[in-house]
């Protein structure tokens, strides 16, 4: 009997499965979440579920070259890893996932769970975790997978704190890979809220708990998302102006005025809280939503506007006078030069033109030979008549 995968099915776990810890990949995650998903809600016991060879390949991303074999390694590596639940008074359950793997040759493969499972995926009341599968199936990160149940499971109550041992422990970090937390951050937190953002039914967001000068925790803010509609994340150095003591409480108003009005929406109605709080012990949360419902930031988002708006215009004036200033200067500098140059070649004319045989040649007299010998030895002797006398006519005022 080949099974096909639905993405509309949902995997449903008891909260104590959902902090367990089992090193599984990216690929082996999604295979056991797909088989969880096979069990239907009446079923009092356990039975072989099947997943067909097609859906199995692709969830493994497994080649074709060799298939069977690559196949039987995948399902041998499934159930050689050890699954950890926690139970109470400290105790833990050490199982796995699987009590056998069959794999045939008619288009299936054929699970069976350890029967240890039964208290944690079957008949279900209470304490549980649900979502639909293909909330998993375009996670691109084992650690996105992780993440998403963790904080699925908290969805109701808005937020979720965690000690940064605890989480590097829940997601299988171990302590030598990405000791400094900015590598955690950079390779581990950003991608997987990328990843949930944009791909599941919540929206995360979250911001650092420090020790002194030392990220100890991280506090996630969760968010539900309508079908069809994804929720951009407030930035975590936003979500930084909120008291701790008062996140959970505040994160849907907050929520809603960042999805309405942004960033610069966001962080005027918290400076007000914040000075707020400062002066009085009022209610944190209350005093944000009567904030929100007096509609206060339209107002001061026009008032910048205008105040921004005053400032481009006298920065246009000012632009506009600084080139008229210094078109003028240009052309004063370049009116100063012609007078220069003129003043030189009349100079010239002074110093290298017999004066007399000028002023002949000018009022058009007849040069006698020595004139004209003293004419042509001047500097000047090829300038036009009509030129000198306009030269001559200009320097003499």
């Amino acid at each position: 009997m080949e099974v096909k995968m639905n993405e509309k099915q949902v995997v449903k776990k008891d909260n104590a499965l959902i902090e367990s810890r089992c090193n599984l990949t990216l690929n082996q995650q999604k295979l056991v979440l797909a088989i969880v998903a096979q069990i239907k809600r009446e079923d009092e016991d356990f039975k072989e579920y099947f997943i067909s060879v097609k859906d199995f390949k692709e969830l493994m991303d497994l080649k074709s070259a060799g298939f069977y074999t690559e196949m039987r390694q995948a399902a041998k590596d499934i159930r050689s890893k050890d699954l950890i639940i926690p139970r109470e008074g400290g105790r833990e359950l050490i199982t796995g996932w699987f009590s056998s793997i069959e794999i045939g040759h008619e288009g299936e493969v054929g699970f069976m769970f350890d029967v240890k499972l039964k208290p944690y995926l079957l008949q279900l009341q209470s304490r549980f975790t649900a979502y639909q599968l293909k909330n998993i199936l375009s996670l691109k990160s084992k650690y996105s997978i992780r993440v998403y149940e963790l904080l699925k499971q908290y969805e109701s109550l808005k937020c979720r704190r965690f000690d940064l041992v605890k989480l590097r422990e829940l997601l299988f970090v171990e302590p030598g890979i990405y000791p400094n937390f900015n590598n955690f951050k950079l390779r581990i937190l950003e991608p997987a809220k990328k990843d949930i953002n944009q791909h599941t039914d919540i929206s995360i967001s979250y911001s650092t708990v420090k020790t002194g000068r030392k990220v100890t925790g991280i506090e996630f803010c969760i968010v539900s998302q309508g079908p069809g509609k994804k929720i951009k994340s407030i930035p975590s150095k936003i979500l930084n102006m909120i008291p701790e003591s008062e996140r959970t409480a505040c994160m849907d108003n907050a929520q809603a005025v960042f999805n309405e009005h942004g960033e610069d929406g966001l962080i005027f109605y918290l400076e007000k809280c914040n000075a707020k709080k400062k002066t009085a012990n009022g209610n944190y949360g209350g005093y944000l939503n009567t904030l929100v419902e007096l509609d206060l930031w339209p107002v001061e988002k026009r008032t910048r506007e205008i105040q921004a708006g005053g400032e481009k215009v006298k920065a246009q004036m000012e632009r506009g006078a600084r080139i008229a200033a210094d078109k003028a200067r240009v052309m004063e500098d370049e009116r100063k030069t012609q007078e220069e140059a003129d003043q030189k070649m009349l100079q010239d004319l002074v110093n290298f033109v017999d004066l007399e045989a000028l002023d002949a040649f000018i009022q058009g007299q007849e040069l006698n030979d020595v004139q004209a010998r003293l004419f042509k030895q001047g500097k000047r002797n090829i300038l036009r008549k009509d030129h000198v006398k306009s030269f001559i006519t200009k320097g003499s005022k």
